[in-house]
């Protein structure tokens, strides 16, 4: 699966290391479109400070390969799934 990346901050970047908070694993699937990556994962990674009493764990993964980890076996460790995705859809230059 050399199409799987995995995005995701460790408590050591977020000095979280001695501290019991809660993890919330979430499966982020991307692809299908354009987007400004830098931004969105910024972004992403800013999410964390909303949320000061849990610690968000990104899985990041594209499609084609998302369909492999979407399955109900595969997505059973996550606690949410976050879509930012088009799958299917062909973008052409317009006229």
């Amino acid at each position: 699966m050399n199409e799987l990346q995995i995005h995701r901050k460790t408590r050591e970047a977020l000095n979280l290391t001695k501290v019991a908070i809660p993890t919330i694993k979430t499966l982020l699937v991307t692809k299908g479109h354009s987007f400004d990556r830098e931004s969105f994962f910024q972004m992403i990674d800013n999410l964390q400070t909303t949320l000061p009493n849990r610690f968000l764990q990104f899985t990041h993964v594209e499609h084609p390969a998302a369909e492999a980890v979407l399955t109900p076996d595969a997505t059973e460790k996550f606690d949410a799934i976050l879509f930012y995705d088009m799958p299917g859809v062909t973008f052409t230059q317009g006229k």
